[in-house]
């Protein structure tokens, strides 16, 4: 900190300055000693100014006429240790050459950057918030933490229009800045890859699909037995928040979040997939049409995924992270949908398979079966969720499957498996073996 100690005449103007932005409500006084005591020993400091609210000491004012903030936003402590050891509620440093007040609050580790009617606005309202920015210059500064590496024109002026007095929460208390539900949405909707879908393709086991076919249900797996096992902490871990698998929340988070990995239908019948994820090839690829009308985006969410640029750059994420860092007068920007959106953002090691997601949010009072498996891939103790396929409440309708290009004994599975779905009524078809049809590569081995 530096010992450069200011003129009286300047800090007189600064007491005159609050003083009459405060009115009568508040007293200010200079050069002005606050002590705390308490059953060890008495702690006593002077400040530049003191103001006073109902007789008691209630915030401590420190001029620095020409000294450098720097010091304050790196070591923050050696600062606000002066208003902590006498128990004041608030903290002002004053840089007179920056013209930049730095409000600190009982209970917090650093300081934050107000102007003069913001610090007034704090501390009459007895918040460490100040005056909010009108919806246009929000918008100008949340949009100006989009990173360079967004191609960001089109994404701008979507994002833009997001930003409408009516799609804005504003919390007094907590000074936390909010979209509405839907509108929380549709932004984290615009940092997804923009495609129209309206049919898709699934790659799994000949087993998944005997076990579809028998017992009629959609089968949903949990979090925890996805392939990718930075599946759960990906995008948490990328903006700063973690992941603490070992908290009971976060495991109930990933046992109530279920998720039906699918490509777009480009990918139907595609030899690197098969060799992927359709149990190299002997599996089965089922194809899909998107029912939009079951799409609520309160349980079922279906969306493309998207794909970080290397190991250190994903823009949409950095996009986030920068937001979720801003502040401006005390207020801050919250996502409260991100527990949902976090899980269609994940790593580009896995950007090849083009995923198109469908996530299931199981609510408490859900009457949607759920089961426990050790899974077999993972050896991890994991649920699953079973829709009736015959409630016809899915977002996603089987219209079709391909059985893999080496699967043992193609020909009769082919056979069987339609025959069984004569009996069963899970595909629709117009001729009995024209629901499951063989894949026609074959020159794969």
């Amino acid at each position: 900190m530096s010992l450069i100690i200011p003129e009286t005449e300047d800090i007189e103007k600064l007491q005159k300055q609050f003083s009459e932005a405060l009115g009568d409500d508040y007293q200010v006084e200079m050069y002005t000693e606050v002590s705390s005591s308490s059953f060890f020993l008495t702690k006593k400091n002077v400040f530049d100014l003191v103001i006073f609210k109902n007789n008691i000491p209630f915030v401590g004012v420190e001029y620095k006429d020409v000294a450098s903030s720097i010091h304050i936003r790196l070591k923050p402590e050696w600062f606000y240790s002066k208003f902590q050891e006498v128990n004041l509620k608030y903290g002002i440093y004053y840089f007179g050459k920056e013209n930049q007040f730095y409000l600190w609050s009982e209970g917090k580790y650093s300081f934050q950057v107000f102007d003069f009617a913001s610090v007034i606005n704090a501390i009459n309202r007895d918040a460490p918030i100040g005056e909010r920015l009108c919806v246009d210059e929000l918008a100008v500064e949340i949009l100006g933490c989009m990173p360079d590496g967004i191609d960001g024109v089109e994404l701008h002026k979507s994002l833009n229009k997001l930003f409408v007095e009516d799609n804005l929460i504003f919390n007094e208390s907590s000074g936390e800045i909010s979209f509405t539900k839907i509108v929380e949405d549709s932004f984290f909707k615009a940092l997804l890859p923009q495609i129209t879908v309206s049919k898709v393709c699934r790659y799994t086991t000949l087993n998944n699909l005997f076990l579809l076919l028998k017992e009629k249900h959609h089968c949903l797996c949990s979090l925890t037995c996805m392939n990718d096992i930075g599946e759960t902490s990906y995008a948490d871990n990328w903006i700063g928040y973690g992941a603490y698998a070992e908290t009971y929340k976060t495991i109930e988070e990933n046992n109530n979040s279920y998720i039906l990995s699918c490509c777009a239908s480009d990918k139907i019948d595609d030899l690197t997939m098969w060799r992927l994820y359709g149990q190299d090839a002997k599996g089965t690829c089922l194809i899909y049409d998107v029912k939009d009308e079951f799409i609520d985006n309160d349980s079922f969410f279906f969306a493309p995924v998207s794909y970080g640029r290397s190991q250190k750059e994903h823009d949409e994420l950095e996009f986030i992270s920068n937001i979720l860092g801003w502040k401006k007068n005390g207020w801050r920007f919250k996502f409260n949908r991100w527990y949902i959106w976090k899980h269609f953002f994940k790593s580009y090691l896995f950007k090849d398979e083009q995923e198109i997601r469908l996530l299931y949010i199981r609510p408490k009072n859900s009457g949607i079966e759920r089961k426990w498996i050790m899974d077999s891939s993972n050896s991890i103790a994991s649920s699953l969720c079973l829709v009736d396929i015959d409630k016809g409440m899915f977002p996603l309708s089987l219209s079709f499957a391909i059985i893999g290009p080496k699967c043992p004994q193609q020909a009769s599975n082919i056979a069987q498996f339609n025959y069984m779905n004569v009996q069963q009524k899970v595909l629709p078809f117009k001729r009995w073996n024209e629901a499951i049809a063989a894949s026609k590569i074959n020159d794969y081995r």
